[in-house]
């Protein structure tokens, strides 16, 4: 199926640089979005107000649980899962919004753009797009299995990648530990302590 066929892709409604306010619904670009996908704290806070909010929620125009969020410019293909309802909005044409997903699951969509992004950036040696178009988005043909084996896919998919992110932090530490070798050595040779 296309992704165009078992969501809506969209964006969100413009917000203009003068409707930022100092406190009021947290508004998120991609830094924001990169940063909460690596379980980063948000380092650069905009807000909007409540009451502009409360307008685009009225439309049902705000995104909720299990929708999910694509960088689309500057690093792309950033996939973000929406962990909650909490009250937040973010910038057009910077994100991607995909919602209301119909049979398919939210955590298996991301596993299967978070491949797409990887393959296509290793065909082209790193930029794939200058930017990432709603349109190009709709029309990605992904492989959907029934739902219960979606669930059963990323649940198994997430525990091996996370058991290779935890060898690879190991080996990084043996790296580490390698890369000192040398100046220990010189510095036990030097004070004739080899």
């Amino acid at each position: 199926v296309k992704f165009g066929d078992v969501c809506d892709i969209t964006s969100s409604r413009r917000i203009f640089e003068n409707e930022y306010v100092k406190n009021g619904i947290p508004f998120f670009r991609t830094k924001e979005i990169v940063e909460l996908n690596q379980g980063k704290n948000i380092s650069v806070e905009i807000f909007i107000s409540n009451e502009k909010y409360q307008s685009i929620k009225k439309n049902n125009h705000v995104p909720k649980k299990g929708d999910l969020l694509i960088s689309a410019v500057g690093t792309i293909g950033i996939v973000y899962i929406i962990p909650d309802n909490s009250e937040f909005y973010f910038k057009d044409g910077n994100l991607i919004w995909m919602r209301e997903l119909t049979g398919i699951d939210c955590f298996y969509a991301k596993f299967v753009l978070d491949n797409y992004f990887k393959f296509l950036n290793n065909l082209t040696n790193g930029s794939t797009y200058n930017a990432l178009t709603i349109i190009k988005l709709k029309e990605v043909e992904i492989p959907l299995p029934p739902p219960d084996k979606q669930k059963q896919l990323a649940n198994y998919l997430s525990e091996k990648l996370a058991t290779v992110e935890q060898l690879k932090a190991a080996l990084q530490t043996q790296l580490d530990s390698i890369n000192q070798l040398p100046a220990a050595l010189l510095k036990q040779a030097f004070k004739g302590e080899l």
